[in-house]
């Protein structure tokens, strides 16, 4: 009797280590407009958590409040599609900078509309941050047509950063393009879904190989 006691006491003297070790990795939360847009990394060196945030500003930022308040991860990161104007389809950015550009047409009464998570990001010691970052514009609308400048343009990017500053927790976004602004339509982003998918799970895979927390 005593024997078996001790060995359901050393399993579990080995669980309470497992879960020290596990909670002891950074939480990372992959924040996802559309599960059609969601990738899958597998690393040890990090926790993983999936946050469907949904489309547009409003269900983006409530949605990611809640997550915020309720599980404090230590760095949130937004991968998804986008257009542009400057950068071809089938490239990939990392945004640092955000503008609201249905807020920049107010600017002047003192709306909130330009984030930049530089500094908080440089402060990640484990994060391999490329050389070059992006700024994303976002807004309500699915764009067609664009007279303003930006490296990609989506509809969720300046609402997470705006819920990540009010919590403190530092944030960045990968943007795959899916189309040129004026040349694409929303049939062509459509048909790069798969395509974006899987460039992007490359891509995050490839990164956090790279790094150990």
């Amino acid at each position: 009797m005593n024997s078996i006691c001790f060995i359901v006491g050393e399993r579990g003297i080995n669980k309470l280590i497992e879960d020290e070790i596990k909670m002891s990795k950074p939480k990372i939360l992959l924040v996802h407009a559309l599960k059609a847009e969601m990738t899958k990394i597998h690393n040890d060196s990090f926790r993983f958590e999936t946050l469907i945030c949904g489309v547009g500003k409003v269900n983006s930022s409530l949605n990611l409040l809640q997550y915020l308040y309720d599980y404090e991860p230590d760095l949130v990161i937004n991968i998804g599609t986008s257009g542009s104007v400057k950068h071809k389809v089938g490239s990939i950015h990392w945004c640092n900078e955000f503008v609201d550009r249905d807020m920049e047409i107010v600017k002047e009464f003192g709306a909130p509309h330009r984030l930049n998570f530089s500094s908080e990001i440089s402060d990640i010691e484990w994060l391999n941050v490329p050389s070059r970052t992006a700024v994303c514009n976002t807004g309500d609308q699915f764009l067609t047509d664009v007279d303003i400048q930006a490296d990609v343009f989506d509809m969720e990017g300046f609402a997470l950063a705006l819920a990540c500053k009010k919590y403190g927790v530092p944030m960045f976004s990968v943007k795959y393009v899916t189309d040129i602004i004026g040349q694409n339509s929303i049939a062509a982003w459509e048909v790069k879904l798969e395509e974006a998918r899987n460039g992007l799970t490359k891509y995050m895979e490839d990164l956090f190989n790279t790094m150990k927390s």
